[in-house]
């Protein structure tokens, strides 16, 4: 009977380092898998705001004509909207991007923050 039980006990222990071993795995998966979904996000804003950087910053003439300089105020009033609308996920990321950060060092990330946060600063 000890022998049944010591066996039993062996094969527990094992189980239970293995599915340790499995946990710690998967959480590490998890971890990166969350680290390049975020750092895709920040590309994908950042590649939005210089879009809109682009857009605002070509050099077009201001219309002369009131429907012309109308539909430029008008298209201009959209984009800072749809800017000002962003602004809650902007700091969203600005703040799970510092979280990532405090819990280990990532110099591409950091980057990529600092290039968002002066974004951020500009109305």
């Amino acid at each position: 009977m000890t022998v049944r039980s010591d066996n039993a006990l062996n094969c527990g222990t094992a189980n239970g380092e293995t599915c340790s071993t499995r946990q710690h795995d998967l959480e590490d998966a998890l971890k990166e898998a969350l680290k390049r979904t975020f750092s895709a996000q920040v590309q994908d804003l950042m590649q939005w705001l210089n879009d809109i950087n682009g857009s605002l910053s070509a050099s077009k003439p201001v219309g002369g004509l009131s429907k012309t300089a109308s539909e430029q105020l008008q298209g201009f009033i959209e984009t800072f909207n749809e800017l000002e609308q962003s602004r809650p996920k902007i700091e969203g990321i600005l703040q799970q991007g510092s979280d990532y950060l405090e819990r280990s060092t990532n110099e591409s990330l950091s980057s990529r923050l600092r290039s968002l946060r002066r974004w951020s600063r500009t109305r």
